[in-house]
């Protein structure tokens, strides 16, 4: 299953930001960004594409829609869900 934490640190330990750089760069707090790394929260959809740009990569990388695996069970899920709605 996907884990945006994860994601995220993989992203800064490869990339050339730090975490208060990585805070500037999506307009947000430093406490914020500490919040995205430990799980507390997710960022807001300005914050993920500022992050996007910063990192240089596309929100499919990081949201992880790039990984064959992750986009198959997505579409599980969704297909799952939209039979529970037929259903109904």
């Amino acid at each position: 299953m996907y884990d945006f934490k994860k994601k995220l640190k993989e992203e800064l330990e490869t990339s050339a930001l730090n975490k208060t750089e990585l805070a500037d760069a999506t307009a947000m707090s430093r406490t914020i960004v500490y919040q995205w790394l430990n799980g507390g929260s997710e960022p807001s959809l300005e914050a993920l594409r500022r992050m996007c740009v910063a990192f240089g990569t596309s929100a499919d990388e990081i949201l992880g829609l790039t990984d064959p695996n992750e986009v198959a069970r997505l579409e599980r899920e969704i297909d799952k869900a939209l039979k529970k709605d037929k259903d109904k």
